[in-house]
């Protein structure tokens, strides 16, 4: 959905183990800069164990080249392990998550803009 210059977009996946996993992929391009920010969930199925919260990435692809620009601000409550992450692969962003030995459902809204 758009919304004054912003895209909001929904992600969802099951993780099993503690094995980082993309949850979503953001593509960017070249000459410009890229700012993430959304909320997130997740949940052990039997609700045993949870992890949520809030955060921004600002990455910039200069020439092709994406980095991060500083770290991954926001706000993480678990009551574990699990947590979740951006990186970088090639010239797209990557939200990722990492559950505990358990079958963990996540899900996320995100917004993105780029200028």
């Amino acid at each position: 959905t758009s919304s004054g210059g912003f895209t909001w977009t929904e992600a969802t996946v099951a993780t099993a183990d503690a094995t980082p996993t993309t949850l979503a992929t953001i593509a960017t391009s070249s000459e410009s800069v890229t700012t993430v920010s959304g909320i997130i969930s997740g949940a052990q199925d039997t609700y045993a164990d949870c992890c949520g919260g809030d955060y921004v990435g600002v990455f910039k692809n200069d020439g092709g080249v994406l980095t991060q620009v500083g770290s991954t601000g926001g706000n993480v409550e678990t009551t574990s392990t699990a947590t979740f992450t951006f990186t970088t692969s090639g010239t797209n962003i990557i939200l990722q998550v990492t559950g505990i030995a358990a079958t963990y459902n996540w899900k996320a809204s995100y917004r993105t803009i780029t200028n």
